[in-house]
């Protein structure tokens, strides 16, 4: 999560692996700040993308469907979740589906910040 200004961006990150296919699956997203409560987000989702260590044995649709059956649909599909950040720090964020959001209202999610040069495949 990254914040500037009433407006950011969202990765959700997921590591997966079947058999011998390992990789990461991201929800790219867009976050704008509400009026009120002032600690609220519409979250857009932009794009989703399936990065695969290496060349795969399974096809991708397969992958990917195993993990909208396999993660929680929220971070798979986030799009039109309104998220109230109940807590922050330069790491880490804490959020919740607020009431409004589209499923899965109450959820608490924890956030924590990569640098840029990061990979979950390490």
């Amino acid at each position: 999560v990254c914040l500037d200004q009433g407006q950011g961006s969202l990765v959700n990150c997921i590591s997966w692996q079947w058999g011998q296919d390992v990789g990461q699956f991201e929800a790219r997203c867009t976050l704008q700040a509400l009026e009120e409560p002032r600690s609220r987000f519409l979250v857009t989702l932009q794009d989703h993308r399936l990065l695969p260590a290496s060349k795969l044995n399974l096809s991708p649709a397969t992958i990917v469907n195993q993990l909208a059956l396999t993660i929680p649909f929220e971070l798979f599909d986030p799009d039109g979740s309104l998220l109230d950040l109940v807590y922050a720090d330069p790491m880490l964020r804490i959020s919740r589906q607020a009431p409004g959001s589209r499923r899965a209202v109450g959820a608490a999610h924890v956030w924590s910040r990569l640098n840029q040069n990061d990979s979950l495949l390490q």
